[in-house]
């Protein structure tokens, strides 16, 4: 028995990604999301993405919210990226909520789950749909890529919903629009918690940003901040809903040369250097030094004591020469 549609549109938003060979059959396989009004029909949002990942759903969803506006609630599978199936014992505290479903919930939107495919017929259906013609579409367009496809995919769209979709049952929609001054990137995105180090710095993955310094506020050190990765790529970080102003840190080799590829003088290659004494080394031998990996903790020279220093540091007399 099929289940009756909502009265309105907006009231429930089916989504789902459909893994095929879009290009043909000779092509690659890649996802297209959808988002499928319950109400109408109409398809409110598409993106194809090389995976049915949190990525391409946050991409969905600024789709969805910038075109109709915010729905009352989402109708999807129990995929990860949806809710956490389960929580490996290694991991502590235990995770409750996925960056999506965190997502979600911070823009104001309900999530219900499917227990079978057949419970969210309309976006599977529009699905089938879409793998009948819209392939056609793209094999007469001649895409050969995914943005070449998400291209011929924009303009496909609303003849589809001509065709396809239907009248609500009231006529007024419940989309809400987003008019809060915080940009939809900096919700629909990943957050992830980072202590300020000493230096002013945040690390996340293998990236450093240099936290820049502000009139009311210098430094950072110490704060619990947040990392926001974007959808595609950048980096930000905020302090109690603020962006900090920020940008990437030098690597350490990097910082170790000056302008012109000479080497600066760090301490660490002055106290080697102290302690060869007059024996001169070649500069290829002064370079490997900058490439030695760096202690945890590097504290300036000048807060190192005298006793600490000489420990560290002894001095040598100097070799003769013959």
């Amino acid at each position: 028995m099929r289940r009756q549609r909502m009265p309105q549109a907006g009231m429930l938003v089916q989504i789902d990604g459909s893994f095929h060979r879009w290009l043909g059959d000779d092509g690659p396989q890649f996802t297209l999301l959808l988002a499928v009004d319950d109400a109408t029909s109409a398809v409110a949002s598409a993106v194809f993405s090389p995976e049915e990942d949190t990525r391409s759903y946050f991409t969905l969803m600024q789709g969805l919210i910038e075109r109709w506006g915010r729905p009352i609630a989402l109708y999807g599978d129990r995929h990860g990226v949806f809710k956490f199936s389960g929580r490996p014992r290694h991991i502590q505290p235990p995770v409750e909520a996925t960056h999506f479903s965190k997502a979600i919930a911070e823009l104001g939107i309900g999530q219900i789950f499917a227990r079978s495919p057949q419970a969210k017929g309309r976006v599977e259906r529009a699905a089938g749909t879409f793998q009948d013609r819209l392939v056609t579409e793209l094999r007469l367009a001649g895409a050969k890529t995914i943005d070449q496809a998400n291209a011929v995919l924009r303009d496909f769209l609303p003849r589809y919903n001509t065709q396809f979709a239907v009248p609500a049952e009231v006529s007024d929609p419940v989309y809400r629009p987003w008019c809060s001054p915080r940009p939809l990137e900096q919700i629909l995105c990943f957050k992830h918690p980072r202590k300020v180090a000493r230096d002013n710095t945040v690390k996340y993955n293998w990236r450093t940003l240099q936290l820049l310094p502000g009139t009311e506020r210098p430094s950072y050190a110490g704060v619990q901040v947040e990392v926001l990765e974007h959808t595609d790529g950048r980096l930000q970080v905020r302090d109690e809903g603020e962006i900090i102003p920020s940008r990437p840190a030098p690597s350490r080799a990097g910082a170790l040369r000056a302008s012109h590829g000479a080497l600066s003088p760090t301490p660490e290659i002055s106290r080697i250097v102290k302690r060869l004494g007059n024996h001169r080394l070649s500069q290829p031998q002064l370079r490997n030094l900058t490439n030695l990996e760096p202690d945890p903790i590097v504290e300036d020279d000048d807060h190192v004591g005298d006793a600490e220093r000489e420990t560290q540091a002894p001095e040598e007399r100097p070799l003769s020469p013959r």
